[in-house]
């Protein structure tokens, strides 16, 4: 609120003159608040004539906001040159003359009320505004992050791999020793012999003979540095060396 340098008569004509107001009558309706008012003719009505008697007149205006609304400026001023102005800064929902117009007349409702100390409107717009915005934040639900589905296909068969590589395919040769081929060290099935047929030194020894399994031998993978080379079979045993109950009987 801004004054003058003095106030005296002002504040004593000003005085004088609020005896004079009548009841306020809410004659306005407000169907969004549920709430009655007193217009602003209703409000001019009811003071202007105390106040002109009294020798003050009501001045109102409006100058721009920093936020692109306005401010209503009220001003009493007194025959004596004194005066007293107060302001409402109003932000303006949509930049049109008549959202403009209807600003201008709610601010000078409510500036010349305030200015002059009456309360001629409901005074529940902050409570009301305030439940609202409870309400809203109460119905506010967030917004479900979108999940993306991974299509997963079936779990792959886990394969037992022998701690130990073994023989599953032995050849015999007449007069040689056993030719022995190992076990694949993945599914412990059979693999190819492939160290005779390579072309490429640096070629795998054996290969499992499953092509969806890639279990291989490296040129000297096989046989383990540890294993023990394996004896004739049995029956290629030379004949000196046989017992005389393995010899053939003679009939």
């Amino acid at each position: 609120m801004n004054t003058s340098t003095n106030i005296d008569l002002i504040a004593t004509a000003l005085l004088a003159a609020s005896g004079t107001f009548p009841t306020l009558k809410k004659t306005g309706e407000n169907p969004h608040f549920r709430s009655t008012y007193v217009t602003l003719e209703g409000l001019l009505e009811a003071v202007t004539g105390g106040l002109h008697r009294h020798g003050i007149t009501i001045l109102q205006g409006c100058e721009d906001a920093d936020d692109g609304g306005m401010t209503v400026v009220t001003r009493l001023l007194h025959v004596s040159g004194q005066w007293i102005e107060g302001g409402v800064r109003l932000p303006l929902e949509k930049p049109t003359p008549q959202a403009a117009g209807s600003a201008l007349s709610y601010g000078r409702r409510y500036g010349l009320e305030a200015i002059l100390g009456l309360t001629g409107t409901a005074d529940d717009d902050a409570n009301t505004a305030e439940v609202h915005s409870m309400n809203k934040a109460k119905d506010y639900q967030p917004r479900p992050s979108k999940v993306v589905e991974r299509k997963v296909g079936p779990p792959v068969e886990e394969r037992p791999v022998p701690t130990q590589p073994r023989p599953t395919h032995i050849e015999h040769g007449p007069g040689t020793a056993t030719t022995t081929v190992p076990a694949c060290p993945v599914c412990d099935g059979k693999m190819w012999d492939n160290r005779e047929g390579k072309k490429n030194p640096k070629a795998p020894d054996y290969k499992c003979r499953d092509k969806t399994c890639d279990g291989l031998y490296w040129p000297g993978d096989w046989p383990p540095k540890d294993a023990v080379p394996a004896g004739p079979a049995f029956d290629e045993v030379p004949e000196g060396l046989q017992d005389e109950d393995d010899r053939p009987l003679p009939f």
